[in-house]
């Protein structure tokens, strides 16, 4: 039987998808450059990329030094871990890693009984949009039941954590504002009824001196937005890759075993996350003997570092037996991903639960495939796939 041909096999078809700016190759590598537009440094080598992960001496996360506040507003996400350089991120870490380890612990059953209710909603039409039906669905009821946002909720929560993940838009900026307010009505309810959750942890727990202020309660709980939200990109990109390898999709289904090291190379090559959010540069540095001032903004190139020659063996091929594949998608050092584990989980437990329920798997191209307006992430708007059960 002739191999199904996809506009996704057509290389340049996927670079336009891939990239968040016309004519730019965000899996290029090339030297750092400066870029006088935007007033960035791009940098897109994996040696530097991790350097830049790892030396938060020179390359600060420190939001408040980049971004102004929100419409005016405090903005908690300032002083969440993910915007944080030690010793403060250490100290965040140690505060809410307990819990969040507490309440992701047997988390199995109920991720696959949200998965697979999702399923069922659509099994008997034959279609769905993968990611309105599904991939953003089940993530983000994930967070909602570990921080403790009310059942009644969880449609509103859905809708807020994908517009606010579709960073540096405007639409993210108007969810960052909703959920701020929104989790502040929660806090105050929580310090009045604490309940089995997350953010009733973090309030009242009694076995520390020290606790986080309500605004570092808000930030960690937008930064759960952040961590939680993985594992839908990551199996949206791999349906995709589904489409590019036509083989991929017949392995996965005989060899289940094969996901994990199938989730590798699809966040090394179609990773979810182009690019990091912007470091400062604390003092004056240096990439290919250029002279970067304190104060610059640099943009590590994720994607392009995923496909660098000097640690990857023949990186332009997928390959689901890669191994090492120490891929940055999931970042490196202090602030290598704290969801990384459950968005491992969570996309296995989705993944197998599509295999089981339905066949044949397409994507429907009736309906064009359209990039996210994200210059930090990489999915489509819609995923329209057709089935067979």
């Amino acid at each position: 039987m002739a191999t199904r041909q996809t506009p996704l096999m057509d290389p340049a078809y996927f670079e336009q998808l891939f990239s968040p700016y016309p004519g730019f190759s965000p899996t290029a590598i090339r030297p750092a450059y400066f870029d006088t537009t935007m007033n960035v440094w791009n940098v897109f080598r994996y040696k530097d990329v991790q350097r830049i992960f790892s030396d938060y001496k020179t390359f600060s996360t420190a939001r408040e030094i980049a971004f102004p506040p929100v419409d005016g507003m405090p903005d908690p996400v300032n002083v969440s871990m993910g915007n944080q350089n030690p010793p403060n991120h250490t100290r965040l870490r140690k505060l809410s890693f307990p819990s969040f380890t507490a309440r992701t612990t047997g988390l199995e059953p109920t991720i696959a009984a949200t998965v697979e209710s999702l399923i069922l909603k659509v099994k008997d039409q034959g279609r769905m949009d993968l990611i309105a039906d599904f991939s953003n669905p089940w993530p983000a009821i994930i967070v909602a039941k570990i921080l403790g946002v009310p059942e009644q909720d969880y449609r509103q929560f859905m809708t807020l954590s994908f517009e606010y993940m579709n960073f540096m838009t405007p639409e993210s900026a108007r969810a960052t504002v909703t959920l701020i307010k929104y989790f502040e009505a929660l806090v105050e309810e929580r310090q009045r009824r604490p309940q089995e959750d997350m953010i009733s942890d973090l309030l009242h727990d009694t076995s520390k001196e020290d606790r986080l202020s309500i605004q570092e309660l808000i930030g960690t709980c937008m930064f759960m937005i952040v961590a939680g939200q993985a594992p839908g990109p990551l199996l949206i990109n791999t349906i995709l890759a589904c489409e590019v390898f036509p083989d991929l999709q017949p392995t996965l289904r005989a060899h289940p075993e094969l996901i994990q090291g199938a989730f590798d190379e699809v966040m090394r090559f179609f990773s979810p996350v182009v690019s990091s959010i912007p470091r400062v540069t604390l003092q004056e540095t240096q990439f290919d003997g250029q002279v970067v001032p304190k104060g610059s903004l640099v943009i590590p190139w994720i994607s392009a570092a995923n496909r660098d020659p000097e640690q990857f063996e023949q990186p332009d091929v997928f390959d689901i037996r890669r191994s090492p594949n120490r891929h940055l998608t999931f970042g490196f050092g202090i602030h290598f991903c704290i969801g990384a584990p459950l968005a491992r989980l969570e996309g296995e437990i989705a993944l197998n639960l599509l295999f089981q329920h339905l066949k044949n798997i397409e994507i429907d191209y009736s309906e064009p495939l359209v990039r996210l307006d994200s210059p930090l992430l990489f999915s489509v708007k819609q995923a329209p796939i057709k089935f067979t059960v």
